[in-house]
């Protein structure tokens, strides 16, 4: 695995500074946790309309 990583990075000549990669790590993550939430608020809404519930808007 290393050895392909030296491979793929000896050819670039580019810097990305700590502060730039935590940025990047961390909208990643936002974007995940983001994607985690609006998936569980979707299947809320089937789970309740299956169950004859009213949907509310708490998750909006």
């Amino acid at each position: 695995m290393s050895a392909i990583l030296s491979l793929i990075t000896s050819s670039l000549l580019a810097y990305v500074d700590p502060g730039t990669g935590s940025f990047i790590a961390q909208m990643l993550i936002a974007g995940f946790l983001g994607f985690l939430f609006m998936i569980r608020s979707w299947l809320y809404r089937i789970w309740s309309k299956l169950r004859g519930k009213p949907v509310t808007s708490q998750d909006d």
